[in-house]
């Protein structure tokens, strides 16, 4: 009898997990054509610019500024930029203090950076 139980509710909880209910919980995340302009520059400005603007602070955090799209690529091609967003342990994680930036938003720029990080 214990057994016949078992089976019942192990085929009622496969049947409330269908793939219609794990797509109500889990946002898609669409990392293709990554544009600098509107999709990177959106991230920047509510993970990154809050301290590393000139513009914005007096004093841009470690004088790096990345409201500017050299700046960016310079991190970029040097490899700093991921690192610091995946919190690398020979790196400053950024953001300081904080946990990482929602995986969504680091899989968006290591998808422009493998598009070539255009200024686009």
């Amino acid at each position: 009898m214990n057994k016949v139980l078992l089976f019942l509710g192990i085929v009622g909880l496969s049947f409330a997990c269908t793939s219609e209910n794990l797509e109500e919980d889990f946002e898609l995340c669409d990392t293709t054509e990554m544009r600098y302009s509107m999709d990177i520059v959106e991230i920047f400005s509510a993970s990154c610019l809050g301290c590393h603007d000139a513009i914005r602070n007096e004093s841009t955090g470690a004088g790096i500024d990345l409201s500017k799209y050299d700046v960016v690529k310079a991190y970029v091609d040097n490899g700093h930029l991921i690192a610091t967003i995946e919190h690398d342990d020979n790196f400053s994680a950024m953001p300081m203090g904080a946990s990482k930036i929602e995986q969504c938003n680091i899989d968006k720029i290591k998808s422009w950076i493998n598009e070539g990080a255009q200024n686009n």
